[in-house]
């Protein structure tokens, strides 16, 4: 008997310093910074430079919307915008974990409107264009207000 107890107590020894020994560096990993190393502010601003990119050819979009040419407001949106969502998401990984829930709650809204304008577009319904033009130009700004002003 006293052969067994001592075989349980060195047991249930090893079993606490493996659960410890791994449940450690998990919980630590899952806690981030409070703050951005420089690091992660240099790749922010390279993917936030390469949406901004397509940022500054939002007037054209807007000026084709308000031309009423779909054709090219379809094709705008497929082709320049079409790997907006991506760069979205490569922008909100790099964000802390307390701005990623909100800044992809806003890049699936502005991804919906940019579908929706192109829903308009073959539509040729001009009220829905501009109002998701203005949606997705209000949540695009929104978007860049959850960036970190280096």
């Amino acid at each position: 008997m006293k052969r067994f107890h001592s075989f349980i107590v060195i047991l249930l020894a090893l079993v606490i310093t493996v659960v410890i020994g791994l449940g450690t560096p998990a919980h630590a990993a899952r806690q981030s910074p409070a703050v951005y190393t420089s690091d992660q502010l240099d790749t922010l601003q390279k993917y936030a430079a390469n949406v901004q990119a397509l940022g500054d050819r939002l007037p054209e979009l807007g000026a084709l919307v308000e031309a009423e040419d779909w054709i090219h407001v379809s094709n705008f949106i497929r082709g320049p915008f079409g790997e907006l969502r991506a760069r979205l998401s490569r922008v909100t990984r790099n964000l802390l974990v307390k701005d990623q829930e909100q800044a992809r709650q806003i890049a699936k809204k502005a991804a919906e409107a940019l579908e929706s304008l192109d829903r308009a577009a073959q539509d040729n319904n001009v009220q829905a264009a501009d109002a998701n033009y203005a949606a997705f130009l209000t949540l695009y700004d929104n978007f860049f207000s959850l960036l970190p002003k280096s």
